[in-house]
């Protein structure tokens, strides 16, 4: 394992010095990724699964995109927070799957740039660490998805479902760890955000009538809502 891993970076790096990316401001981050990724394609999704301190990748998750991006890293240097070393084929979601397997948790609002490529801030779970990536605007792809992920509140993991319509659904039954959730998320996702208000409401999803918590939040740009799924926790103790 450890030798596949070696010779997969040693492409890499070979690929880096080709493209002259060796001097790049934001390398260090990137060449952790890289290092993930080369071992996810080094073990596999199960043994890296077995290993991995938050248990990712989820079920959920399409292997064959993460591995689709992973070769993107280590073959083509894609993810060093240069627009000229985007991802392609992959959506939206799909990136923000991929750097979550490496710990990541996306920050801040996308960024549309000349509707042509997306940009995502990323912070890193555990010790703040921030990185940008690029991928191509494939509108097809990005339609009609979901984002599933884990954010960690009080040492217990919370799946997190984020849909395209902005609705955000909470895994718990426990209704006190589903509202610290809501917060975890929010500060998480929006560091340097505000919350203006919350309130509760119900509104149709999928046909039925379902209880949401709408945050209302200032990004210190624009003001938005989110909107959480709490049907799972709600009049739950």
């Amino acid at each position: 394992m450890v030798g596949k891993v070696q010779e997969l970076l040693n492409i890499q790096l070979n690929k880096r010095r080709e493209l002259n990316l060796s001097n790049n401001e934001n390398l260090s981050t990137w060449v952790y990724c890289s290092f993930k990724a080369a071992r996810y394609l080094a073990v596999g999704s199960d043994i890296y699964l077995k290993q991995d301190f938050f248990n990712y990748p989820l079920q959920e998750w399409d292997s064959d995109k993460l591995i689709m991006g992973c070769k993107q890293i280590i073959y083509n240097c894609a993810g060093i927070s240069l627009i000229d070393t985007y991802f392609e084929g992959l959506s939206e979601f799909e990136i923000r799957n991929l750097f979550e397997l490496f710990h990541f948790n996306k920050i801040d609002d996308i960024e549309y740039i000349d509707n042509e490529f997306i940009k995502i801030n990323f912070c890193h779970k555990m010790d703040s660490r921030k990185h940008t990536v690029y991928c191509k605007n494939n509108i097809e792809n990005n339609l009609f998805e979901e984002v599933y992920f884990l954010i960690s509140v009080n040492e217990k993991k919370i799946k997190i479902c984020e849909t395209k319509n902005n609705i955000i659904k909470i895994f718990t039954n426990e209704h006190e760890l589903g509202i610290q959730s809501e917060y975890e998320y929010f500060n998480q996702m929006y560091p340097s955000s505000k919350i203006i208000n919350r309130e509760l409401k119900f509104i149709e999803l999928n046909g039925i009538m379902t209880p949401v918590d709408i945050f209302r939040i200032n990004t210190g740009k624009i003001e938005k809502e989110l909107i959480f799924d709490i049907s799972m926790f709600f009049d739950k103790k």
